[in-house]
């Protein structure tokens, strides 16, 4: 126990934990950008979480057998950098998103004036509801610009179906930055 709490144990833990927090965050961003087309971005982040990994998996095999607390800090850091990686990746908020606005056909037009006025383009397009037509409403913005936009929708058309979608690539159109 004593060898546990050593200080260059204590160094050792806290590198391994520290080190595999930073691998996973980058790693969960390094997904995002290569899933919105980012890849030399994604391949540089995958230079340096492989370099990482290999440093960090190589001080914990050592002496595994004789020190499990390593493997328990090497897992605990894993669940914690998935959860920082996602939570960084959503303020980040990188690429595009697209909203389909599914509302009554006497909201349509008022609801799409209203955005236009607020800067958005969009295409409204005539649906057809199992009881009633519909006016449905598409939208391509920043996904930075996401949460404002659902709460302008949400504040003037209540009851509307929101349908939010991830964009990898958009060619043409209007979309105001």
């Amino acid at each position: 126990m004593a060898d546990l709490l050593s200080g260059s144990s204590i160094l050792v833990y806290c590198i391994i934990f520290i080190g595999k927090i930073i691998e996973i965050t980058l790693d969960t961003i390094r997904i995002v950008l290569i899933n919105r087309g980012e890849k030399l971005k994604g391949a540089i982040l995958g230079f340096i979480v492989i370099v990482l990994w290999i440093f960090i998996v190589s001080s914990i095999i050592t002496n595994l057998s004789q020190n499990y607390f390593k493997a328990f800090l090497y897992a605990l850091a894993y669940a914690i950098g998935n959860y920082v990686g996602v939570t960084i990746e959503e303020k980040l908020a990188i690429g595009l998103s697209s909203l389909q606005i599914i509302v009554p056909m006497d909201m349509g037009e008022v609801l799409a004036h209203y955005l236009r006025e607020e800067g958005y383009g969009l295409t409204v397009l005539d649906g057809h509801g199992f009881n009633n037509d519909k006016k449905v409403l598409i939208l391509h913005i920043p996904r930075k610009k996401l949460n404002e936009a659902l709460k302008k929708v949400k504040l003037n058309a209540p009851d509307a179906v929101i349908i939010v979608s991830d964009v990898k690539r958009l060619h043409g159109g209007y979309l105001k930055k």
